[in-house]
């Protein structure tokens, strides 16, 4: 089966074309999938995140939706003569590149989408003759050549003189007349008359009413003037071929730089439309590896409400490289391989991802799944007969790089033939190196788990008090089917309950014992770590304190000696100041002495 159906990945790729503009940009994004190129891939995940960059720094993007230029682009590489709306559609398209020119150059952002922006052409000349000459739709403009004019001249003339004419029919004929204006069938002008009087007028019958009631006479006052009109136009439509030819022939030198911009702006809308669905729904950026190990921190499936859905959190290809996921049913079980496979193929696909940042993910060259009940009526085959032809088409087809998700691996069947076969077809893929993780309610993939150093087990946490999922995965433990405690809390006999359990054999009896104490003890564990967390945390916070008392008292002393250092060679240098005046008077007083001596 389609692995994009299988996942409701189709689902996920129509939400995103809604945000494309173009016709072309969003069949790019109902044709997402997986990139097998681990380069281009990467290059796909950075044109998402710039473009989502771009969103979040007020850089308003803005695509005219307009036809397909694909037909229109190969009619001008082979000179074929463009009608008005080809016209119309290269305008719509120079109006964008001019306005995503402008919004480039406005944003001074700069990334991988330069390539893109960079590349697209303003075509002044080319969009400046079309504009001179295309009016509109069904309008060219009369100054597109003087034969053109001169044509539109006469017609609006004879168009004067038709309707002088026609009001004087209509005012003499009155009397006769079914409609009092003019009517056109079959482009000719004609007047309605009443059945009755249709030998009182001279002209051409044109059409007559289903009724039979209303002729359509063209009068022959005007026979010849309409003549003239059909002349006028159709010479005037040949005119318009010849300008419509010219300006396809003065187009044609622009058609590669008009193919560029049509591919460039098409790029643009399907980047840009998967960066807006990303920031609509709070999808991050995936952390890429070429690892096979995946870590999704608080991921949601995109397609269930989010604020009812319990996160999920799960870490495999590091320490283990196949996961076995035990445990009641409805317990979130499918969900949890579905948000897996689906993140997977977004990520794969150079979409954000439903996930807290810092998930990572991995790179697979394939994603293979058996999923839900593919019973074929048609081909007569068992339930697990379809799932078994699933199976051996992902066995034949993995590779060392993929990632395989099994829901209720090889059910349908003898629960020990079956427990036997999964446990087969999982060694075979772990062996591959293959990611596995699969579903199942055999016994004996726990112990597989318990004993193999490459698989864990894991279930998802069961409320055996309200009889409700908590829908939390738990790693490293298997999951309890807790069906006599359930059957108990629904009501069943307590007779019935004992009976069941002493059908029980010793060893089974003793794995549910291991499972409860299992379970007991990782609660008691995550109990005991949130008590030693939060202890760390306060022993942090009041080293942090005492650190800063620390400093602060650091600071004070450094700053007393500072201040005292700075005193005291302030003190030194006033002393060695009086000390130098002292010495000078004392030279000076000697050296008077020695003139009064010499007196």
């Amino acid at each position: 089966m389609d692995i994009c159906k299988l996942l409701d990945f189709d689902k996920i790729k129509y939400e995103v074309s809604k945000y494309a503009t173009l016709e072309e940009s969003r069949l790019m994004c109902n044709n997402l999938n997986i990139i097998k190129n681990y380069n281009k891939l990467c290059e796909a995940l950075t044109e998402t995140n710039d473009a989502y960059y771009y969103l979040t720094h007020n850089a308003n993007i803005n695509i005219i939706n307009f036809n397909n230029l694909k037909i229109i682009i190969e009619k001008l590489k082979k000179e074929f003569v463009l009608s008005i709306n080809d016209f119309l559609t290269i305008k719509q398209l120079l109006i964008n590149s001019n306005s995503l020119i402008s919004m480039y150059k406005n944003s001074n952002i700069h990334n991988s989408l330069d390539k893109y922006f960079n590349k697209i052409n303003k075509l002044n000349d080319i969009d400046k003759t079309i504009s001179t000459i295309i009016i509109s739709e069904n309008e060219i403009s009369d100054d597109a050549s003087p034969t053109l004019k001169n044509l539109k001249i006469n017609i609006n003339i004879i168009n004067e003189k038709i309707n002088t004419t026609f009001n004087k029919l209509l005012d003499k004929y009155k009397n006769y007349l079914q409609e009092n204006f003019i009517s056109n069938k079959n482009g000719r002008s004609c007047i309605a008359i009443k059945s009755e009087y249709k030998n009182y007028i001279k002209g051409i019958i044109v059409d007559i009413s289903s009724s039979g009631q209303t002729i359509y006479i063209e009068p022959s006052e005007i026979n010849n003037i309409n003549i003239e009109l059909l002349n006028l136009q159709n010479l005037c439509e040949i005119e318009i071929q010849k300008i419509l030819q010219d300006l396809s022939l003065k187009t044609k030198p622009y058609v590669n730089e008009i193919e560029n911009n049509y591919y460039c702006i098409t790029m643009l809308d399907f980047i840009f439309a998967k960066a807006k669905y990303a920031i609509d729904n709070k999808n991050t950026y995936p952390i890429l590896n070429n690892d096979k190990f995946i870590n999704l921190i608080d991921a949601k499936h995109p397609l269930l409400d989010k604020s009812k859905t319990v996160p999920l959190n799960i870490k495999i290809g590091e320490n283990f490289s196949s996961l076995i996921i035990t445990g009641p049913n409805t317990g979130g079980k499918t969900v949890c391989l579905k948000t897996i496979g689906l993140i997977e193929l977004m990520a794969l696909s150079g979409m954000f991802i439903p996930a807290n940042e810092n998930s990572k993910v991995s790179y697979f060259d394939n994603i293979f799944a058996d999923i839900g009940d593919e019973q074929s009526i048609e081909q007569s085959l068992s339930t697990f007969s379809a799932h078994m032809n699933n199976i051996i088409k992902i066995i034949n087809n993995s590779t060392n790089n993929s990632l395989c998700l099994f829901d209720e691996i090889c059910t349908g069947t003898d629960p020990v033939e079956g427990a036997r076969l999964a446990i087969s077809i999982i060694e075979y893929l772990k062996n591959k190196k293959a990611i596995v993780i699969a579903t199942t309610h055999y016994s004996e993939l726990k112990l597989y788990a318990l004993n193999d150093n490459h698989t864990i087990n894991g279930s998802f946490e069961f409320n055996v008090e309200t009889l409700m999922p908590t829908y939390k995965l738990l790693i490293g433990i298997p999951g309890k089917s807790n069906a006599f405690l359930i059957s108990k809390k629904l009501g069943l006999k307590d007779e019935i309950i004992d009976y069941a359990k002493s059908l029980l054999n010793k060893n089974d009896i003793k794995f549910e014992d291991i499972l409860s104490d299992l379970e007991y003890k990782k609660k008691k564990i995550e109990n005991e770590q949130d008590e030693l967390n939060k202890y760390k945390n306060e022993i942090n916070l009041l080293k942090d304190k005492l650190l800063r008392q620390q400093k602060g008292l650091d600071d004070r002393v450094n700053s007393t000696i500072r201040k005292a250092n700075e005193e005291a060679k302030q003190i030194l240098l006033n002393a060695k100041k009086i000390a130098d005046e002292s010495i000078k008077k004392i030279h000076s007083n000697d050296n008077i002495q020695d003139i009064n001596n010499e007196r």
